[in-house]
């Protein structure tokens, strides 16, 4: 079993990168792992629709799960500005690092051989 490469150009705007099996299926279980993780920490005490529509949710703590918490870190050292600051991005953020990881779990998957090309955009996810 041969580590990948890393990262080749491939084209002007895009990347290629082959994996063997076994780091394919351990990426995609991460990626899964991922998924689930941030979709636990849903806001379901929020009752202010309109908060609810722009993202703010009622979460002002990081997450008690340590894996959680770190990939919902505080964005403050202070804690006054460290909860403000997590309602108003914490839904957008999780959002986000869910499609990414829905995305490479999907390329993953639809690479049959192992080769997988990503576009700038794929490639920073």
């Amino acid at each position: 079993m041969a580590a990948s490469d890393g990262f080749k150009r491939h084209g002007e705007h895009s990347y290629l990168i082959q994996f063997d099996e076994s780091e394919k299926d351990v990426l995609i279980n991460l990626c899964e792992q991922i998924i689930e993780l941030l979709a636990e920490r849903v806001d379901h005490g929020h009752e202010d629709p309109l908060a609810a529509m722009v993202g703010i949710t009622s979460h002002d703590a990081p997450p008690e799960d340590e894996v959680l918490h770190r990939l919902l870190p505080n964005a403050y050292a202070d804690q006054v500005d460290a909860a403000e600051f997590r309602r108003y991005t914490e839904s957008t953020l999780r959002g986000k690092k869910q499609a990414h990881a829905m995305s490479i779990r999907m390329a993953l998957k639809s690479s049959p051989e192992g080769d997988v090309e990503l576009d700038h955009d794929s490639a920073n996810a």
